[in-house]
């Protein structure tokens, strides 16, 4: 047994666990199709479990430790001389993860609610996607993290022997969603005003 191979099913238990927050982290942005209001009313919902001090630091955690141990597995497929199409998908949707998580907690909602004092909510993913020249950056930014980690998952499948119907199906839906989700908070279903503590925010963001 190789070093990376003994992280392979600590990264998979660790995966099962961290589903379930982006299944309700998903379905909360999703929400966002129906208005502001919905997608607040959700997120206000599963709030109150993910921001429980405990449940928070946990969360923190585990998605850290899964960029870590998928770190640890995906040089070694890096290394292989032989890759398939599946393999270039689970390396790139996988370095594509790791960024987005770090970036996404240390850099992004962390900061915005610790140093520059706004709600993370609806109106914080709105703000990158409506403010120019910055919504040029975040709409495919958010676009292809929705579409890697569907695409991971997909992989994942394939390696576990699923048929490749179901597979690309999974990666097809990943674009879909990703689609209407970005669409959403970027103002193409209803208008969207922004407040004035995130237009503030987005000009003091780099």
């Amino acid at each position: 047994m190789t070093f990376a191979d003994r992280f392979r099913p600590w990264h998979r238990r660790n995966a099962y666990l961290l589903l379930l927050f982006l299944a309700a982290h998903l379905i909360t942005h999703a929400a966002a199709i129906f208005g502001a209001d919905s997608q607040s009313a959700v997120m206000d919902i599963v709030r109150v479990v993910y921001r429980s001090p405990v449940i928070e630091i946990v969360l923190i955690a585990l998605f850290v430790s899964q960029v870590c141990m998928g770190i640890a597995l995906v040089i070694p497929r890096i290394r292989q001389s032989q890759k398939t199409a599946w393999s270039w998908v689970q390396i790139v949707s996988g370095i594509y993860l790791a960024v987005f998580i770090l970036n996404h907690i240390f850099l992004g909602v962390l900061r915005g609610r610790t140093y520059e004092d706004v709600d993370t909510g609806f109106y914080f993913v709105a703000a990158t996607m409506l403010s120019a020249p910055y919504n040029y950056g975040f709409i495919p930014y958010y676009f292809f993290a929705i579409l890697a980690l569907f695409s991971h998952l997909a992989a994942a499948l394939h390696w576990a022997g699923r048929p490749r119907a179901v597979t690309l199906s999974l990666i097809a839906l990943g674009a879909v969603v990703s689609a209407l989700i970005v669409s959403a908070y970027g103002g193409l279903f209803y208008d969207i005003l922004l407040p004035d503590a995130y237009e503030r925010y987005m000009q003091n963001l780099f």
